[in-house]
């Protein structure tokens, strides 16, 4: 297990990082379209789906468990090219999805993290940022008309407090891989 999260760490770093710079980009550009943040939306999901299916991959051989992390980067592929192709649509649910989707990858994180914690310490950060997930898309779901301008402004916390959360949960498997290896 402390093999397959060094494996992982760094699809993981990637995944905070791109979170955070979503966030801050959304945080300085709060007059941009609802079509342009569901391109955004859309790319960012993508290329974490991608890395988060990677990192899976990569680990498959090593630990039973990959397929959590596979099915959670499946899911952000699947939504990333579904909000590509159809950008308006995508701009008209953007609020749904996007509580959908932080829901669902909230619910696997959180699966992952319980199935870690009996072979590594701290794996809080983990359930923390999939905790946070779910809150999340249950508040964007039950509060649809918040406006455009609130909806980027959470957004943009959101992705930047997930991206920690990240970051925070990578630089520790990193430091779990190396403490397997001693």
């Amino acid at each position: 297990m402390r093999t397959f999260l060094h494996r992982i760490w760094l699809p993981m770093l990637i995944t905070g990082i791109l979170s955070l710079l979503f966030g801050f980009f959304a945080l300085a550009m709060p007059g941009i379209t609802l079509i342009a943040l569901a391109w955004l939306f859309a790319i960012s999901v993508l290329v974490q789906g991608a890395m988060m299916l990677s990192g899976a991959w990569s680990a498959r051989r090593i630990d039973s468990g990959w397929w959590v992390v596979a099915l959670l980067g499946l899911v952000e592929v699947v939504v990333g090219i579904w909000a590509l192709w159809m950008p308006g649509i995508t701009a008209l649910v953007l609020i749904a999805l996007m509580g959908w989707c932080a829901m669902l990858v909230g619910l696997l994180q959180v699966v992952w993290a319980w199935r870690v914690r009996k072979v590594v310490r701290n794996e809080g950060w983990i359930i923390a940022g999939g905790i946070l997930s779910i809150l999340f898309g249950l508040w964007v779901i039950a509060r649809p008309g918040g406006g455009a301008l609130a909806l980027i402004v959470l957004v943009a916390t959101y992705a930047i407090v997930y991206g920690v959360t990240l970051i925070v949960a990578a630089l520790r498997a990193r430091k779990w891989g190396n403490v397997a290896s001693a």
